[in-house]
């Protein structure tokens, strides 16, 4: 399942450094227990991993980017903290040793078949026991549908980036950049690259959890404390699932 993301990976925390990375630790050291250890599912170049380690978490990052994955590793051997970092497919990756998983920043969102996604939800289910614990996120098929009447363009001293977003299938959409990097004095690279997503409904979601065995589901607007019922309002969910 490749994603783009590694061609982003060398740009990527500078696009994200305002990212409220703290806010989602917080409210994910809500429902989590400090003494199992957490299986992060995408996790990037490691900005949530680091700050939930940094909170006492035993935590292990996991991705299908080898850029991204190398990022993360440089960061957490500058800050000099443990964490086990693994190369694999969310999908097939072996989740047996993990009572808490999660899922952050739209990695649902890069699964395309439902089906793979509920295959996906149940290989969750059989792997947490009775006291574990589910957090994912998933942008919401309305904030998908409002980005494809944008363009994005952001200016950086090393690099601009243009990003369009157009709707390929019913709820799958297709995120295109162009990355200009500057090379030296009136001298750029240009670089491009698409990543896909899937929107998904609310209920649709629940619907595949149920089916999956799980019985205790609550779903936040973003990571606030404000529980939901339905997403009309929020750009991004956040969902708490338990057995």
């Amino acid at each position: 399942m490749s994603t783009g993301y590694g061609t982003l990976a060398k740009y990527y925390d500078e696009f994200m450094v305002d990212f409220p990375y703290n806010k989602w630790a917080l409210f994910i050291d809500r429902f989590m227990n400090s003494g199992h250890p957490i299986l992060e599912l995408g996790c990037g170049t490691g900005n949530l991993t680091i700050n939930l380690k940094k909170m006492g978490y035993e935590i292990t990052g996991l991705d299908i980017e080898p850029n991204m994955l190398a990022v993360a590793k440089q960061k957490t051997d500058e800050e000099n903290l443990n964490i086990p970092l693994i190369y694999g497919d969310m999908i097939n990756a072996d989740l047996s040793p993990f009572s808490q998983l999660l899922c952050p920043n739209d990695g649902i969102n890069s699964i395309l078949d439902k089906q793979e996604l509920k295959r996906f939800f149940t290989r969750v289910y059989n792997s947490i026991d009775k006291d574990g614990v589910f957090i994912f996120d998933v942008s919401t098929l309305g904030k998908l549908q409002d980005m494809t009447e944008h363009i994005f363009c952001e200016d950086y001293p090393s690099i601009t980036y243009i990003w369009n977003t157009r709707q390929i299938k019913q709820n799958n959409f297709e995120f295109n950049l162009t990355f200009f990097e500057q090379i030296k004095a009136n001298q750029y690279s240009r670089q491009d690259l698409s990543i896909t997503q899937r929107g998904y409904q609310l209920e649709d979601l629940k619907g595949y959890l149920y089916l999956a065995g799980f019985t205790n589901i609550e779903v936040y607007d973003d990571y606030s404390a404000k529980e939901i019922t339905n997403c009309d309002d929020s750009h991004r969910i956040t969902f708490v699932v338990k057995k």
